[in-house]
């Protein structure tokens, strides 16, 4: 038995912009509802479509990308679930998410018969995400809970996606949760991050750039621009407490890098951040 989940977010993500590398806090729950995407985890590439449902475990990272020309649109909800179920969530080498008793594959592809009652379960979670209505909390998460049910209830119905075993990408996921856990730290440096990866510099750029498409600078520079903007969302930091909160050297440093980035100065993105 799991307890009813607690949801964090209830979204929908639409257009390429949304394709990039992930390691969420929380499991995250996504629902194909149009073009077909890659996601890349658990050291190995999948390829979905509409139809398909992805669940993912915390703190595992992942890749998406789009796969053809078609609009891309998914359904995302993030939640946690207690700690009273029974053992942590995880996750293993055979492509399988556990979360209390239940065991289930990080891919399934729901029936056609149920993929409209998955469309209306996820579009009554967002209102009631949206909403203020009393009780909404339990409300949202009694509907992702019935999410889950049809996402075990197909665990025997996924089919392979063409899953392809990556050893470099297995080889770059230890340099990138040290990314996303240091990222504050102005002196991470590159030999800290191939260290991590267990490759020399060399290697350990080429392999970054080729399975991630950008350099580990690159990388880590936009991921603290995006840490920034949630801090700058809150408004409880100043420019400058936000610069040195996310690892820049100085309050000019910062505000280059996000205008170049963001396309606006720290400060007008603040007031209006769209």
């Amino acid at each position: 038995m799991i307890g009813l989940p607690q949801v964090v977010d209830v979204r929908v993500n639409a257009g390429p912009h949304v394709c990039g590398v992930y390691l969420d806090d929380e499991y995250v729950l996504h629902i194909i509802a149009a073009g077909e995407w890659l996601f890349r985890m658990n050291g190995r590439l999948h390829g979905v479509m509409p139809g398909d449902m992805v669940l993912l475990y915390p703190r595992l990272l992942h890749m998406v990308r789009p796969r053809g020309g078609e609009p891309l649109v998914q359904h995302v909800v993030h939640f946690r679930l207690p700690a009273m179920a029974h053992g942590a969530a995880s996750g293993a080498a055979d492509g399988m998410v556990r979360f209390g008793d239940y065991a289930a594959p990080l891919c399934v592809t729901l029936p056609k018969a149920l993929r409209p009652g998955a469309g209306r379960l996820f579009r009554a979670a967002r209102e009631e995400w949206l909403g203020d209505a009393p009780g909404r909390a339990l409300s949202v998460g009694g509907i992702v809970a019935e999410l889950l049910g049809l996402y075990v209830r197909c665990d025997g119905a996924s089919r392979e996606t063409g899953t392809i075993r990556s050893r470099a990408w297995v080889q770059l996921e230890e340099s990138i949760a040290l990314m996303h856990a240091e990222y504050a730290d102005p002196l991470l440096s590159l030999d800290d991050l191939s260290r991590a990866a267990l490759l020399s510099r060399h290697h350990f750029c080429r392999l970054f750039r080729r399975e991630i498409g950008m350099s580990p600078h690159q990388y880590l520079v936009r991921y603290r621009i995006e840490r920034a903007q949630g801090l700058l969302m809150s408004g409880r930091l100043n420019c400058s407490q936000v610069a040195a909160a996310t690892g820049f050297s100085s309050i000019h440093r910062f505000s280059r890098v996000f205008r170049q980035l963001v396309g606006r100065a720290p400060t007008v993105w603040q007031q209006s951040p769209v």
